[in-house]
């Protein structure tokens, strides 16, 4: 299961080939995770 940086359930959804996750508390939140994750956006 993918938590953010408080271990918060994330939601998952794939859409058209692209995985969309939403449940970030912040912007920052979200950044992090998705550096953690080695993502570029």
């Amino acid at each position: 299961m993918e938590t953010n940086a408080y271990n918060q359930k994330l939601n998952r959804y794939v859409l058209n080939d692209q995985i969309v996750y939403t449940g970030f508390s912040s912007f920052k939140d979200a950044e992090e995770c998705a550096h953690k994750k080695g993502v570029h956006w």
